[in-house]
């Protein structure tokens, strides 16, 4: 247990620094927490807290490789981060945890394709692409919540979800749009 909370620590005050905007000393307490909980997972892989973990370790990282502007590597993590996501949600289908963990992934992967699609030294084909990916993530995001509201799995605090994310969309199709129009 002692580990567990150690993981969880790690991750708190890496979010802490997070909170203000410090990726840079955040990012290594994210690796911590992930490593801690690796170990823990190693030892038990059928620890359900220790892969939860885990999880939210491999998404705190992703977001730091981001929020440095590290997309290559932001990538990567959040598409690990989906893997893992994938995998807890199968375990129990009904669990609104793992289901809201995988929506937040989709989510994570359409961010790393709008920072890409705003990259200035792409061509407007390129940036078409990386709008085109971040709509098709956001749609996979917004489906996910749509099911949980329709199996009575949504937290209150995400009631709002669908649709913010229907908005979010909305901006990825106007950007691709404008893209299209300059090229005519």
């Amino acid at each position: 247990m002692f580990r567990l909370d150690l993981s969880r620590a790690a991750e708190r005050v890496g979010f802490s620094f997070q909170q203000i905007a410090d990726f840079k000393d955040a990012l290594p307490y994210f690796l911590r927490a992930a490593e801690v909980a690796e170990a823990l997972i190693a030892a038990d892989p059928n620890d359900r807290d220790a892969r939860y973990a885990h999880i939210v370790a491999i998404l705190r990282i992703g977001e730091s490789q981001l929020g440095l502007a590290r997309l290559k590597a932001a990538d990567a993590t959040f598409r690990r981060h989906l893997e893992l996501c994938r995998r807890y949600a199968e375990k129990d289908a009904d669990d609104a945890a793992g289901q809201r963990l995988l929506g937040v992934a989709f989510y994570k992967m359409a961010e790393v394709e709008t920072a890409r699609a705003k990259t200035e030294s792409l061509t407007d084909e390129q940036r078409a692409d990386h709008w085109r990916e971040a709509m098709a993530w956001l749609r996979n995001c917004r489906d996910v919540f749509i099911d949980m509201r329709a199996r009575k799995m949504l937290p209150a605090a995400d009631v709002g979800v669908p649709d913010e994310i229907a908005e979010e969309i909305a901006t990825c199709d106007a950007e691709l749009e404008g893209l299209v129009h300059d090229d005519q």
